[in-house]
């Protein structure tokens, strides 16, 4: 789990162990890799239709993700954006008609992702405004206007990431990025907007909007060919339906 503060990262209960995938990439259905300045990556990936995209907490009484998305029926997910040590969540959220949290000020999480009231997947900086279906505050923003962002990290560790990235048409891509040794390790954040731009080039995908969500020991992705799961309790899923 992360406590995100507007000067930097803490790291909370991340474990002394790397976890170790499974297998080799050209042994393991659906893990792709790629290289960006010198290291090697691996990543897994799940396209979701944003009028078929939910987002459920996790915050009182947390189920591990894999629960979560066998419950609500999902086809594919990943955990959502960072929370406290009181296990609520950092920032906007809303979902199914009620405002959780407000929008806060956060240097760390300047953006949100969600689906507004006529169906479309929105990445953004700033304030949400408008009706929504579901929305979450998180960041950094990685990929605005079809452009990778410069991000210059206060407190930058390697762990591994998740992404929720928005591609033209306006299809949803959700992403796990991760060590090609460990599936707990992964890039520094000021590095992960140089990686999305690269996946995107890699799979064909016109990236125009991309955002960081939690990551490290907090990370989950589900899809039918890969279930990676957290070590901490996420703090809400994104679940992409049928």
């Amino acid at each position: 789990m992360f406590m995100a503060l507007a000067g930097g990262v803490w790291w909370l209960n991340r474990p002394t162990e790397p976890v170790a995938r499974p297998a080799a990439v050209a042994e393991a259905p659906g893990y792709r890799a790629v290289s960006v300045g010198g290291i090697n990556y691996e990543y897994v990936t799940a396209a979701a239709d944003p009028k078929k995209i939910s987002l459920i907490g996790n915050f009182d009484q947390p189920a591990a993700s894999a629960d979560l998305a066998t419950a609500s029926g999902c086809a594919a997910g990943v955990n959502g954006g960072f929370y406290g040590q009181d296990g609520q969540p950092l920032g906007w959220w809303e979902a199914n008609g009620q405002v959780y949290k407000n929008y806060t000020h956060n240097n760390l999480l300047n953006g949100y992702a969600g689906v507004n009231e006529a169906g479309s997947l929105v990445i953004g900086s700033g304030e949400p405004r408008g009706k929504w279906r579901w929305g979450l505050q998180s960041g950094p923003l990685l990929v605005q206007d079809g452009k990778a962002l410069a991000l210059v990290m206060a407190a930058d560790k390697p762990a591994r990431r998740s992404v929720l990235a928005k591609t033209r048409p306006g299809t949803g891509e959700l992403i796990m990025i991760f060590g090609d040794r460990s599936a707990l390790d992964g890039p520094v954040l000021a590095e992960l907007p140089m990686i999305i731009e690269a996946i995107g080039r890699q799979e064909g995908w016109q990236i125009t909007e991309a955002i960081n969500l939690d990551g490290g020991t907090a990370a989950a992705f589900y899809s039918p060919e890969v279930k990676i799961p957290e070590v901490v309790a996420v703090g809400s899923w994104i679940c992409a339906g049928n």
